[in-house]
């Protein structure tokens, strides 16, 4: 059980992918210079787990995840947040539209993609529910060089209509609504949102190249609907290969914070049982080309705005 945060020690989980941090009571004061080092280990591993954060409330998950950046303020763009707390969102299994079982990077349909998200674990069903992170840095470096080419030129439009729980269709064709989809599709989706972004983005931190692509990515610009299709299928093989992946079985008071710029994402559905998370989201910086340009909002408008600080 983590006590003072004076033990920080570093355990890898995988050759990729995936660090355990030690020694680190989250729902403690975090110092800057103990803040640095979790940013750091963040993004060196691109996710970071915390075990035994049994005295960690949502007060405290809110200051920590603070220390870790700029909390954005509406828990998502169009699912509304924890009741008493806008910035949290409360994905709860008994409400069916917060399935995410499809690989992805959160929001990438707005021009201001989030830099990370803090997640907690709250009720745990006995088996299944694990979540799998994906590095897309790596999955850049493993590339061709030509596809590498491709893909540093490459923009791609992406949509809150594609995304966390439909399958993707070769044809392009709109995922099923709420009401026809056992995943509840489109609940997600509310107001329409579309950004247009590099496939290949500079981490603002790293200076590392990065990809965007994931199930929100509706289509590549220059490409008809099967060709993008293929083109992200084949992108996404690069991304989830399984030695680019890790995968994490929750425990009462799992903490996970995961950079949302060098990865993906999925909840694996394969629990019968109720799974509860809250999921704090971190404002990070429209994406930037390797050639300098940047991505923007094509429909819709949302402001991350930065909440007055949470105190104890």
């Amino acid at each position: 059980m983590p006590g003072t945060n004076n033990e920080f020690r570093v355990e890898r989980v995988t050759g990729n992918i995936g660090a355990i941090i030690h020694g680190v009571n989250a729902a403690a004061p975090i110092s800057d210079g103990l803040a640095a080092k979790l940013r750091e280990a963040l993004w060196e591993y691109k996710v970071i787990f915390l075990r035994d954060q049994h005295d960690m409330t949502d007060e405290s998950q809110i200051i920590f995840a603070s220390r870790m950046g700029k909390v954005i303020s509406a828990a998502h763009p169009t699912h509304g947040g924890k009741e008493g707390h806008p910035m949290i969102s409360a994905l709860d299994s008994e409400d069916r539209i917060t399935k995410t079982n499809r690989w992805h990077t959160d929001t990438t349909f707005v021009d201001t993609i989030p830099a990370g998200a803090v997640l907690r674990a709250i009720t745990l069903p006995p088996y299944g529910g694990d979540t799998m992170w994906a590095n897309t840095e790596k999955a850049y470096m493993d590339m061709p060089e030509h596809l590498k080419a491709f893909l540093e030129k490459a923009w791609a439009v992406h949509s809150n209509r594609w995304g966390y729980a439909h399958a993707r269709t070769i044809d392009g064709d709109l995922p099923p609504t709420s009401e026809e989809s056992s995943f509840g599709a489109t609940g997600f989706s509310g107001n329409p949102f579309e950004a247009i972004h590099p496939l290949i983005r500079i981490h603002p931190h790293t200076k590392r190249p990065t990809i965007i692509a994931g199930n929100h990515l509706r289509h590549i610009l220059g490409l008809g609907a099967a060709a993008s299709f293929e083109m992200l299928s084949i992108i996404q093989q690069y991304i989830t290969v399984a030695e680019n992946t890790v995968r994490w079985r929750w425990a009462p008071g799992d903490i996970a914070v995961w950079d949302n710029e060098a990865t993906q994402h999925l909840a694996v559905a394969d629990y019968h049982h109720r799974r509860v998370m809250h999921r704090i989201s971190l404002v990070g910086e429209p994406p930037v080309s390797m050639d300098g340009r940047t991505g923007y909002q094509r429909i819709g408008h949302f402001t991350p705005i930065v909440p007055s600080p949470v105190s104890l």
